[in-house]
């Protein structure tokens, strides 16, 4: 433990993830009224924000759900280190997802004086509850992403190991270096920027199914 899925581990998650549904969270459509599910439904008209709904977490691992209303956005950031499996629950989410061409430089950080770095497009597809569960690692299948919500959408998040103090990092998409349409191996400059000001994510509780860790 406490390093990033290795493949034999990484494949019995993705099988793992695969077999979630809506209702196994408490989101399906027969579960009761709770607060969660109300919210979920009633206040995507007016909150473009994102609610996150931890279901369980150890020192190797964490698991949750993100609820994003339509329109909603997760601005580009990454997770170090870290291997990330995605599950769409309900609705369906735009990923756009890029790997680093070289290794990090040294005293690379964020600020104006540290120079861009070239990443390449490996992932940009919708995603909904009839597609499988994605893998983003440590060092492909596009770690640097961003998400949009194409309609009100769930999905579940596994992360391994999980997030330490320091976070992930953000990033901004260097001018004229990567268009909404572009193909996979393009190629952008990113640079690394301090987390939005005006970005969060609200905490909502989990009532779905128990677990049994």
């Amino acid at each position: 433990g406490g390093g990033a899925a290795a493949p034999p581990q990484l494949r019995e998650l993705l099988r793992a993830c695969d077999a979630v549904g809506a209702e196994a969270v408490g989101l399906g459509h027969s579960a009761p009224g709770d607060g969660v599910i109300h919210r979920f439904r009633q206040s995507v008209g007016n909150s473009l924000k994102p609610s996150y709904m931890p279901i369980y977490s150890d020192p190797e691992m964490e698991l949750g759900v993100f609820l994003l209303p339509a329109g909603c956005s997760l601005p580009l950031h990454d997770h170090p280190g870290m291997t990330v499996v995605s599950k769409v629950l309900t609705g369906h989410m735009q990923i756009r997802g890029l790997d680093w061409a070289a290794p990090q430089p040294a005293g690379w950080a964020p600020g104006a004086a540290c120079p861009a770095r070239e990443a390449t497009l490996v992932r940009n597809e919708l995603l909904g509850p009839d597609s499988p569960a994605v893998a983003l690692t440590p060092n492909s299948g596009g770690n640097i992403h961003e998400l949009y919500a194409r309609s009100a959408c769930a999905f579940l998040d596994v992360l391994v190991p999980p997030y330490t103090a320091a976070g992930c990092g953000y990033y901004d998409v260097m001018p004229n270096t990567l268009a909404r349409e572009a193909e996979l191996g393009s190629s952008a400059g990113l640079k690394l920027v301090q987390a939005p000001e005006d970005f969060y994510i609200d905490k909502v509780e989990y009532t779905g199914a128990p677990i049994v860790s």
